[in-house]
C-alpha cells in the first residue's frame, strides 16, 4: 500500500528501497555422491520446518550481517521460523513488532 496517499502519513512511510524482490538463493544439493539438478530440486514437494541450532543461528546471522549492512539494513535476528531485519535508519526496533519494509529470510 502506498503511504503517500495517507491523510496522516506520520509514522507510515514506505521504505525507500527493498533489499530483495522475492529473491531465491539456491545451493548445490547432494544425495551422497550425486548432485541434484535445479529441475530435480524444484520437484521436491514435501518440506519440513528447519529449526537452526544456536550455532547455526549465529552462523547465519554472521554470514548475512555484512550483506544486509551494505543494503542499509541491521543484522538479522532469529524470530522462531525466520530471520528478520529492518532498515538501519528505522525508528522502530525489531522487538516492537513487524512494520512495513521489514525483510524476512526463511527457508
Amino acid at each position: 500500500m502506498d503511504s503517500n496517499n495517507f491523510y496522516d502519513q506520520t509514522g507510515h512511510q514506505n521504505p525507500t528501497k527493498l533489499p530483495f524482490e522475492g529473491e531465491e538463493f539456491k545451493n548445490e544439493v547432494n544425495l551422497g555422491n550425486y548432485s541434484m539438478s535445479d529441475h530435480q530440486i524444484d520437484m521436491l514437494t514435501e518440506y519440513k520446518v528447519f529449526t537452526p541450532s544456536d550455532e547455526q543461528q549465529a552462523t547465519i546471522t554472521k554470514m548475512s550481517s555484512d550483506f544486509l549492512n551494505q543494503m542499509g539494513y541491521a543484522p538479522a535476528q532469529y524470530k522462531g521460523t525466520y530471520f528478520e531485519s529492518r532498515e538501519l535508519n528505522s525508528k522502530d526496533n525489531l522487538e516492537a513488532g513487524a512494520v512495513v519494509g521489514d525483510t524476512r529470510i526463511s527457508w
